[in-house]
């Protein structure tokens, strides 16, 4: 049976470009079409992703390069610690922080302003 699945993320802004899930400002969210077609993604505060994690059901994205598309990963939830909200995944029934296994949009968009 399929998950159903409102967003997905693929990449992940770090405040200070400090690759700690505590340290997430930002993610790359992508609506997903009740296809489950990954649409186009918008940079979005971490704060509005938990917002959204009350009542929407986010997953992970991971790239497949052997069959050049991309992959579910892992469900996203969040934790609060000292009154932050953490994001987390959850893998295998434990939750996790792998959000640093995405694409460090910090690096990506760094090297993408530097002239060639």
């Amino acid at each position: 049976m399929a998950i159903y699945k409102d967003y997905a993320i693929s990449g992940v802004w770090f405040l200070d470009n400090v690759k700690d899930p505590q340290q997430v400002s930002h993610v790359l969210l992508h609506r997903v079409s009740k296809h489950n077609a990954i649409l186009k993604g918008e940079k979005t505060e971490k704060n509005k992703v938990v917002e959204l994690l009350l009542s929407k059901v986010i997953y992970t994205l991971k790239w497949n390069y052997r069959e050049g598309r991309w992959k579910w990963g892992a469900q996203l939830e969040y934790e609060m610690q000292d009154e932050e909200a953490i994001l987390k995944t959850r893998s295998e029934g434990d939750p996790t922080c792998q959000l640093e296994n995405l694409m460090n949009m910090n690096i990506l968009f760094a090297a993408s302003s530097k002239s060639v």
